[in-house]
């Protein structure tokens, strides 16, 4: 082993106090070896003493440390960076004692909480703590230190120097020496303010919204990807006959298994998979009731909307049957009755059979007419909305309820290409009048259903009126 020419001085002098008697011990400090490696030793030089207590040596021993300092060095190298790293984490950290005394905090903490290190250092760290959450997080240090549990987490509440709650994330660590006792805690503190008060006004719109879902006449149920319910309201309950609490959980076919059956089936599933909005009608038999049902599709299932639409489908029933009987019956009328919708062109929407026996055209024929092109040659009138009536004599004119009526000679052309006479009645009602035209016959011929002041009377001479009723048209 080679001193290195560096360490000249420093072995002389170790020599030299040796050479005194002096016994010298852990001097630690490095040589070459034979190979040209470098090594860490640590020194122990004793003075060698003859008989006559004269000093004629010394010895010297010399241990390899070079593990060790190369351990300690990267002991120390670590210490450093995990210095770093908890001084500087983004989050709270503490270092505590069993007692939870407070050995280190970090800048984290401080700003989060409010005080210095200090403050925090020299005052029991329960004084930071809401009392509510003390009991909870007591309870989990004690079956730390009772070897019950190794770590902990726990939501709790911190009080900030101005008074406000900090939320954190807390999570508990307890360290061990190499007997198993306990040594210190190390607490990893992450502030939650924003995302709990995120879910707590998340929370108060579910709450709000289950009090409508509450409220409102329409079942309501939430399916999750899973075909399970995750909401039912409390008309739902009512109307499917079974509690929430019956089936909250459950699957929708496995608890309707006869439902798989029915258009709702396969509606729920293309709103599933496509993500489309789907509308169905089903009829409900343990009710004997028909059901609309509208499901909206989301990322997390099903929002499905369902209403008893029963009464409304007699209804509609009832009004078809009514509309079939009373067409039957103006079919066979020996009368023309039509229909003029409410546009400005008054588009031609009926025709009755007669129209064919009075006039030669047929209803499909006459549907084609617009109100100023069907061959009305004397007076072609078109009834639009008018702040009032058109100009007519006032012998025509009588007053009514409603709002006034008319009438007035016109002539009209049929098929045969002979013409044909009317006298028109009608009946206006505020800015526009809807209604139903009707012409109409009688065993002797057509004749005027009002007599008027100078109108021909001659039966051999073919005449024609029409009346006006009030309806949902406009002319």
């Amino acid at each position: 082993m080679l001193v290195p020419p560096e360490r000249l001085a420093e072995a002389e002098e170790v020599l030299a106090r040796a050479r005194t008697g002096e016994q010298i011990e852990g001097i630690e400090t490095f040589r070459w070896t034979k190979d040209g490696r470098r090594i860490d030793v640590c020194l122990t030089v004793s003075p060698v003493w003859n008989d006559a207590g004269e000093i004629v040596a010394t010895s010297a021993i010399v241990r390899d440390i070079t593990e060790r300092k190369r351990a300690a060095s990267a002991l120390t190298e670590t210490e450093a960076i995990l210095r770093v790293a908890f001084e500087d984490a983004p989050i709270g950290m503490v270092l505590a004692l069993p007692d939870a005394k407070p050995l280190q905090v970090n800048r984290a903490l401080c700003y989060m909480l409010g005080y210095t290190a200090d403050e925090l250092l020299t005052t029991p760290f329960w004084t930071f703590t809401h009392p509510d959450d003390l009991g909870p997080n007591m309870a989990l240090i004690q079956q730390a230190l009772r070897g019950e549990i190794e770590t902990y987490e726990l939501e709790k509440r911190y009080l900030h120097r101005d008074g406000h709650i900090v939320w954190a994330q807390l999570h508990g660590s307890l360290v061990r020496d190499a007997e198993g006792a306990p040594s210190y805690f190390i607490s990893q503190i992450l502030d939650i303010t924003e995302r709990k008060a995120s879910e707590m006004a998340l929370a108060e719109a579910h709450r709000q919204t289950g009090q409508v879902l509450e409220r409102i006449t329409d079942g309501f149920i939430a399916l999750d990807r899973e075909w399970r319910f995750t909401y039912v309201n409390e008309a739902a309950e009512r109307i499917i006959g079974q509690t929430r609490d019956e089936l909250l959980g459950t699957t929708i076919w496995e608890r309707f298994p006869w439902a798989k059956a029915m258009p709702a089936y396969s509606a729920f599933h293309r709103a599933m998979a496509e993500g489309v909005v789907q509308s169905v009608e089903v009829y409900y038999e343990p009710h004997h009731a028909w059901f609309t049902a509208h499901a909206y599709p989301s990322p997390e299932g099903l929002s499905v909307f369902f209403r008893d639409v029963t009464a409304t489908r007699q209804l509609i029933q009832e009004t078809r049957d009514s509309e079939e009987k009373y067409r039957s019956l103006v079919d066979q009328l020996p009368v023309v009755v039509y229909l003029l919708a409410a546009d400005e062109a008054q588009t031609p929407l009926y025709f009755s059979p007669h129209l064919e026996v009075l006039m030669g055209y047929r209803p499909e024929e006459a549907m084609a007419w617009r109100a100023t092109q069907h061959s009305i040659e004397a007076v072609s009138i078109r009834m639009t909305g008018h702040a009032s009536p058109p100009r007519m004599p006032a012998w025509s004119r009588r007053g009514s309820r409603s709002g006034w009526s008319t009438g007035m000679r016109v002539k009209m052309v049929i098929t045969s290409g002979s013409r044909m006479s009317a006298c028109p009645s009608m009946t206006w009602t505020g800015r526009s009048w809807p209604g139903k035209g009707c012409f109409w016959t009688s065993p002797s011929g057509l004749r005027p259903k009002r007599p008027t002041p100078g109108w021909p009377r001659s039966s051999s001479r073919p005449r024609m009126a029409f009346s006006v009723a009030p309806s949902t048209g406009s002319f």
